[in-house]
């Protein structure tokens, strides 16, 4: 049975850049490329409806931007399985996140299939550990996130303290008044620093981890070559580091 994951979707005719002598320019100019095109908004004239989704799907939230997911066509839509060979042992023991991942690539799923003219059942098998998703006929109609799924995106950019809006916090909050989800917002100052100083706490104890440590390690892509050639884990450049060769990278992240 084959199966698609985002790394054989984003290659759908793409034509592979040029890792040889064309050097760094040519790799950056290549991650834009493969970025925009994986990013692009929902065809809704697709020539494989179903293709197009799986694309969408590959979009949602993952940690360590992992992809820990395959995607398979079935006689009634798509099921989506995990993929164990890219669990991360150390930061999710127990597959929580991994399975969260199904969840949100079957959201996104969920949302984008209106727009192209079907409806979409979303059932958790879970003796077979898997997300089944039966599409039918239905009219076409357009959900008010589907462009948002190209848009959204995790970012380690830095803070700039600015405050949240009072209404954009009316916004979130209504957002999250559906059933099964319990939303807090902390506005007090007080709080905000306690929060802050127990993620500070948490994440210090996680840099003593050895096995953290390395299963991160093996999780980011320096540069990008490494990038493009295995298209996941976590760019450097998008937390704010300077992209380096990996032979460096390798000598200096044990010291940073």
């Amino acid at each position: 049975m084959a199966h698609w994951n985002r790394r054989s979707v984003v290659s759908v005719g793409l034509a592979a850049p040029s890792l040889s002598a064309a050097g760094y320019a040519d790799n950056a100019h290549g991650v834009a490329i493969a970025a925009a095109r994986l990013r692009r908004p929902l065809n809704t004239s697709a020539e494989d409806p179903i293709l197009e989704l799986v694309r969408l799907a590959t979009l949602a939230a993952n940690s360590h931007n992992t992809q820990p997911w395959l995607f398979e066509r079935t006689p009634t839509g798509i099921a989506i399985l995990p993929d164990v060979a890219r669990r991360c042992p150390a930061v999710d023991p127990d597959d929580h996140h991994v399975f969260a991942t199904l969840g949100c690539a079957a959201e996104n799923i969920a949302i984008a299939a209106p727009s192209l003219g079907r409806a979409a059942e979303v059932v958790f098998e879970a003796e077979a550990k898997r997300v089944n998703i039966v599409l039918t006929s239905g009219a076409s109609s357009t959900h008010p996130l589907v462009d948002a799924i190209p848009r959204r995106q995790c970012t380690r950019s830095v803070y700039d303290g600015r405050l949240i809006p009072t209404e954009q916090l009316a916004l979130l909050e209504a957002a999250g008044a559906v059933e099964g989800v319990d939303m807090r917002l902390f506005t007090e100052r007080a709080m905000i620093d306690r929060i802050r100083d127990t993620v500070i706490d948490a994440n210090r104890a996680q840099m003593q981890d050895q096995a953290f440590i390395s299963e991160l390690r093996a999780w980011i892509r320096f540069n990008e070559r490494s990038a493009l050639a295995t298209r996941d884990g976590l760019f450097a450049a998008c937390s704010g580091n300077a992209t380096l060769p990996d032979w460096l990278a390798g000598l200096l992240f044990p010291i940073v």
